[in-house]
């Protein structure tokens, strides 16, 4: 099984973000699984392995946290200026580009989750394959004036 992470798009954000102790009920809006490409994603945006700071590092670190631990952590939300910042930093970042930041000493001196840097072909295939949705639900939800939900589960 393992962890996974869920991207999810919440048009009534500002109302999760007042009540910060209640865990946002999942599925109330278009929600992707980015599965355990999320590590590997949030290092080649931000080039950090588990920390960073702000809006390139979104799937690790920012954002509100939201109710109880889940068991990796609860539920963080993005108000809209927040995800707008998100997407200001995806927008000219495609799949194909975020994979070129691939350094193949850097990834193995990361030990990234669920990531074999020594299969590199098949391993930038897989994350771009989880990328990509994750941007287009991100700049969608950017363009609609919506927040985000994440769930690592």
């Amino acid at each position: 099984m393992g962890m996974s992470l869920w991207v999810e798009r919440c048009a009534d954000i500002r109302a999760a973000l007042v009540h910060p102790d209640a865990t946002p009920p999942a599925g109330r809006g278009p929600t992707v699984d980015v599965h355990k490409a999320w590590q590997a994603i949030h290092f080649l945006l931000c080039g950090e392995a588990w920390t960073g700071s702000g809006p390139a590092a979104f799937v690790l670190a920012g954002g509100t946290e939201l109710g109880e631990d889940m068991g990796y952590g609860p539920t963080r939300g993005y108000s809209a200026a927040e995800t707008k910042a998100i997407a200001e930093v995806l927008e000219g970042l495609d799949a194909e580009a975020l994979v070129a930041r691939w350094d193949p000493d850097a990834v193995a001196g990361a030990q990234l989750y669920g990531i074999e840097p020594s299969n590199e072909a098949e391993e930038k295939g897989f994350i771009a394959h989880y990328y990509a949705p994750m941007r287009e639900l991100i700049l969608a939800a950017a363009q609609a004036d919506e927040g985000l939900l994440l769930r690592m589960v």
